[in-house]
């Protein structure tokens, strides 16, 4: 897309946003549109106000966005060059003849031609003072001057992988048969094999109008001619482009500079942050030619009314360690670039690394010296922690999106975390549920933060879950939460609260002797493998007036006070009672968890405890799935990516039997889900 049609385009979407046409936006201001449009604020206001000077309203609608209209704001914001007839070309008539012998040369006292550059400075010392680029077009048009580049300047490609083709206007050139002058166009191919400079080998093939050129080779290249050309495959790979160097002897080179301390390979100086800068500078160079709307050099520039500009260093910290950058610039100050944007001090590699290093429980300051450490990167305590904020949207998003239906089972439990409340720390119950699909998948279903557990912050979670689509739930598992059986019965009234087992039988052996605890444990185990419910009252009266059960009344008193949520699970078979009578499922999850935020004296708020949390769950899973695959003998269909999002969770153990028996026990709610 050339540049006259890319600036249409982006005068139409500012004139869009400002007439309020977007979705949401009915009156944007400046800041806004720009933000949209992804340009600056001072190209917004020239082309609002140009577009107002043309006519355009902003109470009119998207009919007034015609193509005449554009076109009078195009021509408002860049009018045509007036064809050399200004004061400053007026004023290099008088000085025709003279720029004209400077250009020729010839002269006893200009044996050469004389640089654009040299006779701007002569000019200027005999009082003529005009524009650098209106020299140029005046000796161009006037004075027979031409320049001497007759070769395209062709970017050098990735090593081993790419044929470069390039297409472009040479100028006017002395045709070697005829002996006039003619437009010339040349095609140039380049064959990139290695990309080290002293092996660098390009062949130039050009073509004018059907007439054949001979080969041209820079002095390097002759160097290369009698050395054979290593043989890349198609396509060629990585490895192979590492095998073909290795065997070239490069790699022993490049190493024994790092082991003699030459060359590093991260930090300041290094050679990956080396490569980084020249990708980068490449890609930031593109952008500006693509932004300008022709090649640098290219004679066809001088009819364009912006121009290149030098550049702006910019240090911008990596992965690597830091990159300085030579960032293009134009003269209009209208170049927005995308790869490395304005104001952006890091790349996103680095976002990650940080965020990643987060998840697995570092705290922000210990991220701080890891980057110093190891890379050569100083962020500070408040930079690190706004890249940990990034994720807050995806918390968001993630603590409300859509659910299932259905889910089978549903576990509950609670992680006690420490969170400064005013001008004190106090301990609040993260609480963490899991949800069974119809696959006997498990997922987590959302993180709620309380400091006291009652029947109306229950309410409030099974109102979330019911709001978010979950309209059934069979089993809830959990762990005698105060509040949480009549908030269940209440959002989903055929559910059934099953306390978990382990935990009771944790609380009877809580006052037991050491020496007795074998001795309990195996008179209680009667009580909850019991086929039903009235072997278990007839077990459990037996463990009461027992030796035991004397000795230590609590243990159980523990199974009565549970007893009308203990008995649900009795009624299944023992297939579907070993999925649903404990909460090993979330404890597993939990225990990973706690050692995330062992590392940490206290969160300053909930939302910190939510974040955490929520990326130690999607790295938890994306490692336990990475072990799924590697079991299985698979590998990911792509690669790793540090969290964003959650992978696959972990798959119920002989779910298809449970599923099965659970079908039996509740068969009109589960047909109708069964695919």
């Amino acid at each position: 897309m050339g540049y006259r049609e890319v600036a249409v385009e982006e005068i139409r979407e500012v004139l869009r946003l400002w007439l309020g046409l977007a979705v949401g936006l009915p009156a944007p201001g400046l800041r806004t549109i720009a933000a949209r449009a992804g340009v600056d604020r001072k190209t917004v206001r020239r082309y609002i106000a140009a577009a107002q000077a043309a006519g355009l309203t902003r109470d009119v609608g998207a009919s007034a966005l015609t193509d005449e209209l554009l076109g009078a704001v195009v021509a408002g914001v860049r009018p045509a060059r007036p064809n050399g007839h200004g004061q400053a070309w007026e004023a290099l008539v008088p000085f025709s003849e003279q720029i004209t012998q400077w250009v020729r040369g010839g002269t006893p006292e200009n044996p050469e031609p004389l640089t654009v550059t040299k006779i701007h400075i002569l000019l200027a010392r005999q009082g003529c003072v005009v524009p650098y680029r209106t020299l140029v077009r005046f000796a161009t048009e006037c004075c027979g001057y031409r320049r001497t580049t007759t070769t395209v300047r062709v970017a050098d490609g990735d090593p081993g992988v790419e044929c470069q083709i390039d297409f472009g206007y040479l100028g006017m050139l002395d045709d070697a048969a005829t002996g006039k002058r003619r437009k010339v166009f040349a095609l140039v191919f380049t064959a990139v094999y290695s990309g080290v400079s002293d092996g660098l080998c390009k062949s130039k093939c050009s073509s004018v109008r059907g007439r054949s050129m001979s080969m041209a080779l820079d002095d390097k290249q002759q160097a290369h001619d009698d050395e054979p050309l290593p043989e890349l495959a198609e396509p060629c790979s990585t490895a192979e482009v590492a095998e073909a160097l290795h065997a070239s002897g490069m790699v022993d080179e490049l190493l024994a500079q790092f082991d003699t301390g030459q060359v590093q390979i991260t930090g300041e100086g290094g050679l990956i942050p080396g490569l980084i800068k020249l990708a980068l500078e490449r890609g930031l160079k593109a952008e500006l030619t693509d932004h300008l709307g022709y090649e640098k050099g290219d004679p066809a520039g001088l009819e364009l009314p912006n121009a290149r500009n030098g550049s702006s260093p910019k240090t911008v910290a990596s992965e690597a360690g830091p990159v300085e950058l030579n960032i293009p610039r134009d003269r209009d100050g209208t170049f927005t670039p995308r790869l490395v944007p304005k104001g952006s001090r890091r790349l996103g590699g680095l976002d990650d690394i940080i965020i990643s290093l987060y998840a697995g429980g570092m705290t922000l300051r210990d991220i701080q010296h890891h980057l110093a450490s190891t890379i050569g990167t100083d962020l500070s305590h408040e930079t690190i922690s706004k890249i940990c904020d990034e994720v807050l949207d995806a918390v968001d998003e993630w603590q409300n999106r859509p659910l299932e239906p259905l889910y089978p089972v549903i576990y509950l439990d609670a992680l006690v975390v420490k969170v400064k409340d005013g001008a004190h720390v106090r301990n609040k119950h993260a609480h963490i549920a899991i949800g069974v699909d119809m696959a006997g998948v498990k997922h987590v279903l959302g993180i709620w933060i309380q400091a006291e557990e009652g029947a109306k912050f229950w309410a409030g979670v099974g109102a979330n879950l019911a709001n978010r689509g979950v309209k059934d739930v069979l089993i809830v598992c959990c762990d005698g939460l105060t509040g949480l059986p009549e908030a269940i019965e209440a959002t989903w009234p055929l559910a059934t609260v099953q306390t978990c087992v382990v935990h009771l039988i944790r609380n009877s052996m809580r006052f037991v002797n050491y020496k007795d605890r074998k001795d309990v444990a195996r008179a209680i185990k009667p009580i909850y493998t019991a086929p039903d419910a009235e072997t278990a009252r007839r077990e459990w009266e037996a463990f009461r007036d027992s030796e035991l059960g004397v000795k230590y009344p609590s243990a159980a008193l523990a199974f009565d006070r549970a007893w009308d949520r203990f008995i649900p699970f009795l009624a299944f078979p023992p297939g579907l009672r070993k999925v649903i009578y404990t909460t090993n499922s979330i404890e597993s999850l939990n225990y990973q968890l706690r050692k995330v935020i062992k590392n940490r004296g206290h969160f300053p708020n909930d939302i910190a405890v939510r974040k955490l949390l929520w990326l130690a769950i999607c790295d938890i899973e994306d490692k336990r799935a990475a072990q799924r695959l590697k079991e299985r003998g698979t590998r990911r269909s792509q690669p790793r990516k540090a969290l964003g999002r959650l992978v696959e969770g972990q798959v119920v153990t002989n779910w298809k039997q449970a599923l099965g028996q659970l079908a039996l026990a509740y068969p009109d709610r589960i047909e109708p889900h069964l695919s």
